[in-house]
């Protein structure tokens, strides 16, 4: 799992936009990547969370990365206010607390399920 946090440019009334970005990856192993992406869209599911949402193929074979947040960013009126960057960074953060809650539950079932299966992907 990739989190992070990004400046992209704005429209004509914003310099820029601020992005939170949350990607399962790289996971090149095929059979967990799929059950970890069903159980995340899962989890989702039956907490109402519908900021989560896996784009087609997310599943696909040789597939690395997958994003999976929508509605994720914040308008910055100017780049070089660094109080306003810090104020939207940090309230977009909390505002994704119940994704973020629920995903570290769900990382942490996997990796207790899939332990053996994690472990022989790591040492080779």
């Amino acid at each position: 799992m990739i989190a992070w946090v990004e400046i992209r440019d704005g429209d004509r009334e914003h310099e820029a936009s601020i992005k939170l970005n949350l990607e399962v990856g790289p996971l090149s192993i095929h059979k967990l990547r799929t059950k970890l992406i069903n159980a995340i869209k899962s989890a989702a599911l039956d907490s109402g969370l519908s900021r989560i949402r896996f784009p087609s193929g997310a599943n696909d074979e040789g597939r690395l990365y997958s994003r999976f947040l929508i509605r994720n960013s914040v308008a910055v009126k100017s780049r070089n206010d660094d109080a306003e960057i810090q104020h939207k960074v940090v309230k977009l953060i909390s505002d994704f607390e119940p994704e973020l809650a629920m995903l570290d539950i769900v990382i942490r079932d996997f990796s207790r399920e899939y332990r053996s299966d994690l472990q022989s992907f790591t040492s080779n």
